[in-house]
């Protein structure tokens, strides 16, 4: 189960981050400015995301889990897929919008799934499986990725019914199209009853007096989790623009190093999954968020030394840091749920948590870096200004908010009906 929803997990995200690597021959074909490019990049996803993800996180609190998952594949896939037919930028605007749709669907339930397949003291190694899929998402966006702009450059194909694709829009179909059988791969494991709730079909309580009664806590964790969304999804979008404007490397040369950083950061998140249990067996109840709060910390000084330095081997060596610490975010906070709040509610608080990070994290954070370069420094060469501006300050805010939050959480875990206190 793990597997299969950590391979699906792999899938969305090579199709969501590999537009980030299309910026310039998109603009260039379909005429679209930076501001319009990071529309696309963040608010456009992150809405869709945030109108579809509730929806979605009741569903897997109610009905069969794989099931809508298996549904919001076929959505995504099929967005990416018509994406490379778009003729301008609503084109682009509607196929990255059902992107996002689709795509709400696949975390919450997939945590919902793992916490109930696994004892909570092989938990957060499990959800640390599940969640190498951004690392290993973005080490193939980058290698195959530059390897498929490549061969779009010199090749085409023709489609029955539309035409010749090539370029931008060739790499879309190729790497969208596979998804729409990939899907079926969901219903190759069983469904895992559903913890702490009476029957596997028992209705879902209604979440808002929940929300209510503890709102100071989950606001501090929903922010600080985007937060730190915030500085990843910033670093992942503008990256390779950032390297092609400073240091005027195309996708084949810095495909290989971002390759080398997923590989690298998709097997720390198995490594820091460990500890994180290692730690819980040893009495450390809030282990996952309070491991992370040491790990974000880091971020802040290799962010600055990343859009700082003149030397593109430093910048990677930066940004690389940066990213392999603060990967997986998502991870520690579900785990988090898992501990202290009631079953009944998982499905919901996870994609709550989700849907707050795509639309503060994809949503904010790559348009926010767009205005600064274009509306305040006037400068498409200030981008590297601008991710500093934008990624140093997530992260301690990100620290800031982990921080109260342990100090709001309970010494030891309440039981699975329990609230926590604050």
């Amino acid at each position: 189960m793990v597997f299969v929803l950590l391979a699906l997990n792999i899938m969305s995200l090579v199709d969501r981050n590999i537009i980030n690597m299309l910026v310039v021959p998109i603009q260039r074909d379909l005429h679209i400015t930076d501001v319009q490019m990071g529309l696309v990049l963040g608010p456009v996803f992150a809405i869709a995301y945030l109108v579809c993800g509730l929806p979605f996180g009741w569903a897997a609190d109610r009905y069969p889990r794989r099931v809508v998952i298996f549904v919001g594949s076929m959505i995504w896939s099929a967005a990416l897929t018509v994406g490379g037919f778009a003729k301008g930028f609503p084109g682009l605007v509607m196929s990255r919008a059902f992107v996002g749709a689709g795509e709400a669907a696949l975390s919450p339930t997939a945590f919902s799934l793992i916490g109930d397949g696994l004892p909570r003291s092989r938990m957060t190694t499990a959800l640390a499986l599940y969640s190498m899929g951004p690392k290993l998402a973005q080490a193939a966006a980058f290698l195959i990725g530059g390897w498929l702009i490549g061969y779009a450059a010199h090749n085409s194909l023709i489609v029955p019914l539309i035409g010749e694709l090539t370029s931008w829009r060739l790499v879309l179909f190729m790497i969208g199209a596979p998804g729409l059988f990939l899907s079926l791969l969901v219903f190759t494991f069983s469904e895992p009853d559903r913890k702490g709730s009476k029957t596997s079909d028992h209705p879902a309580p209604p979440i808002m007096p929940f929300l209510k009664s503890e709102w100071r806590l989950i606001t501090l964790l929903l922010l600080g989790a985007a937060a730190a969304g915030v500085m990843y999804a910033t670093m992942l979008a503008w990256l390779p623009t950032f390297m092609t404007r400073k240091f005027s490397w195309e996708p084949p040369q810095f495909g290989p190093v971002l390759f080398w950083v997923g590989v690298v950061g998709a097997f720390s998140v198995i490594v820091k999954g460990m500890i994180v249990d290692w730690l819980g067996k040893r009495g450390m109840t809030d282990a996952p968020l309070r491991f992370y709060s040491w790990l974000i910390a880091i971020a802040v000084p290799a962010t600055l030394i990343a859009f700082t330095t003149g030397n593109p081997y430093i910048s990677m060596v930066g940004y690389g840091v940066a990213d392999i610490v603060s990967s997986a975010v998502p991870m520690y906070v579900a785990a988090t749920i898992q501990i202290y709040f009631p079953a009944e509610f998982r499905g919901r608080l996870n994609a709550l948590q989700f849907m707050t990070i795509t639309i503060l994290a994809a949503g904010g954070g790559p348009l926010l870096v767009a205005m600064l370069t274009q509306e305040v420094f006037q400068d498409p060469a200030a981008i590297g200004q601008s991710l500093r501006i934008v990624t140093a300050s997530a992260a301690v805010i990100s620290l800031i908010c982990f921080r109260l939050v342990l100090r709001r959480l309970p010494s030891s875990p309440p039981g699975s009906s329990a609230a926590p206190s604050e």
